[in-house]
């Protein structure tokens, strides 16, 4: 089992969700959302990364994002980007990734808050070990233009995030816990 913890959206989520629903392979397992701690192995321990994330989370307060903007990632994703709220998102990141999250930190990752639309790999690829593959080129170039289209641009309060609980191939997405801020 993996733990993952993320912030979902709450508002405009259908109209994220008709792009999605197209070329996200993982639309049927999870809302829109933003990943503040990537799949990590259940090792660290259920109670333990409660316990460091309640008290990481316990130091903010609730901040606003603004949604908007395009970008392929390093993997192949279309991505809507966070143009308010990035910093805030970021500083939450890090902190998470102190204590016993600290081993679990890809340095080789950079992250960039977003909320993933679609996937465009050739071949297979995973969640739990992402690395870079060859891209559906035509597939991508069609996705995007229907993202633009879409004009995607709004905002949100974030107020609480989620601890969620992933099976091991995948496939089965639980939620865990809730953490207000």
């Amino acid at each position: 089992m993996m733990h993952a913890f993320i912030y979902k959206l709450k508002t405009n989520v259908s109209e994220i969700n008709q792009l999605r629903s197209k070329y996200d392979p993982y639309y049927n397992l999870i809302e829109p959302h933003i990943t503040l701690i990537f799949p990590t192995p259940d090792s660290v321990g259920t109670q333990e990364l409660r316990d460091h994330v309640q008290q990481i989370v316990s130091k903010h307060t609730p901040f606003d994002i603004r949604l908007s903007g395009l970008e392929k990632s390093w993997d192949h994703w279309l991505n809507l980007l966070i143009k308010e709220g990035n910093q805030e998102l970021i500083k939450l990141h890090d902190e998470l990734y102190t204590g016993v999250m600290a081993p679990f930190l890809r340095n080789d990752l950079p992250f960039s808050p977003h909320v993933g639309l679609g996937l465009f790999t050739q071949g297979n690829y995973s969640v739990f070990n992402p690395e870079a593959s060859e891209i559906a080129g035509d597939k991508y170039q069609k996705a995007l233009k229907e993202a633009e289209a879409m004009n995607y641009d709004f905002r949100e309060r974030v107020d609480g995030f989620e601890l969620i609980s992933l099976d091991d191939k995948g496939t089965k997405i639980e939620s865990r816990e809730e953490f207000r801020i």
